[in-house]
């Protein structure tokens, strides 16, 4: 198996566990915790004349996240390829929205994903842009 092929096959287990914990949440906790990221202020200025085809700021769906600024989507790419375009052309902050348990040591990463700026949980905003 080549480290590419190998690299997929760990993202869909991590994808299968990730959905896993996710949904083991009880509903109470998810409805609190989804709550207390909406309230979050986002640590970043928004610009309200951006053009909508080109964003400044994305919110990314995810599965998992490390600290790495890593994460694993739903397995198609649009997100990844979406960003890479956009940073092609500008400065884009991408913010992953999670709840705290969907966290994991290390995600497996190729050089095609594209790294998110913030992550923000229902107990912390993660900044993983590089100082």
């Amino acid at each position: 198996m080549n480290q590419s092929a190998s690299i997929e096959s760990l993202k869909s287990q991590i994808r299968r566990e990730a959905m896993a914990r996710r949904d083991a949440l009880p509903a109470a906790e998810r409805a609190a915790a989804a709550a207390a990221i909406a309230a979050r202020a986002l640590p970043v200025e928004v610009a309200p004349d951006a053009p909508e085809v080109f964003p400044d700021i994305l919110i990314v769906p995810l599965l998992a996240f490390d600290r790495a600024g890593h994460r694993v989507g739903y397995g198609a790419g649009y997100y990844d390829m979406t960003i890479g375009r956009l940073r092609a052309m500008k400065p884009v902050i991408a913010v992953g929205i999670a709840y705290a348990a969907q966290e994991i040591a290390q995600v497996p990463a190729t050089p095609r994903d594209a790294a998110l700026d913030l992550v923000l949980t229902e107990r912390e905003i993660i900044d993983l842009r590089k100082a």
